[in-house]
């Protein structure tokens, strides 16, 4: 009975060594460079670039709208204080200056509203793309390492508290941006508006 004991706890002892010197084996990837080379995140920036540059455009047709109205409210002030008006005109000249003091500030504050939440909404839609092709990588890097036979998969991108340094034996970014690239179909872009016709060179008069 006691060499039984004796012997299982051999046993015993052996496998515990065995499992304790078992080491995992691990593998990197680096987000930043999967972001730069997977297909899908360019289309995305460039769709959310698109709109950004509309966004700017329509911003810019505003803004030079409030330049031309206060511009108006200058002029109307101007004409308040010209001497060359009786008491009545002057008067009519103020209330002229006044409505356009009030549109000018009502519009000022529509812009500033308008940009901040054009801003706001662009920001989130980033952020939202991010999020969404993160979440899009994960199984892809997990069907990788699995293929490669890691246990633990780490970030490479330096930050503060990431991986320092990794042998490139253990990196595979290059497959999982292989992967990601191969099951993603492009959407076919919308072809450019074709440009409108010349007008006609006008008659020469006779």
């Amino acid at each position: 009975m006691k060499k039984i004991l004796l012997t299982l706890l051999a046993v015993a002892a052996t496998c515990g060594v065995s499992q304790a010197q078992k080491q995992p084996r691990v593998a990197t990837v680096d987000i930043a460079k999967v972001f730069a080379q997977y297909a899908k995140v360019t289309d995305q920036r460039e769709l959310i670039g698109v709109d950004a540059q509309a966004a700017q455009k329509r911003i810019q047709a505003k803004e030079q709208q409030l330049i031309a109205l206060q511009n108006e409210a200058q002029k109307a002030k101007t004409d308040a204080e010209s001497p060359m008006l009786n008491a009545q005109g002057q008067a009519s000249a103020r209330q002229v200056f006044e409505g356009k003091v009030r549109e000018l500030q009502a519009r000022q504050q529509e812009f500033q509203q308008d940009r901040q939440n054009t801003e706001s909404t662009l920001n989130t839609r980033a952020q939202t793309m991010q999020q969404n092709i993160l979440e899009e990588i994960k199984p892809v890097i997990e069907a990788v390492a699995k293929d490669k036979g890691a246990d633990l998969v780490l970030s490479s991108g330096f930050s503060p508290n990431g991986v320092l340094f990794a042998d490139p034996s253990l990196d595979v970014t290059d497959e999982v941006v292989k992967r990601l690239n191969a099951g993603y179909t492009p959407k076919p872009k919308a072809a450019p508006a074709p440009a409108a016709p010349a007008s006609p060179a006008p008659a020469a008069a006779k």
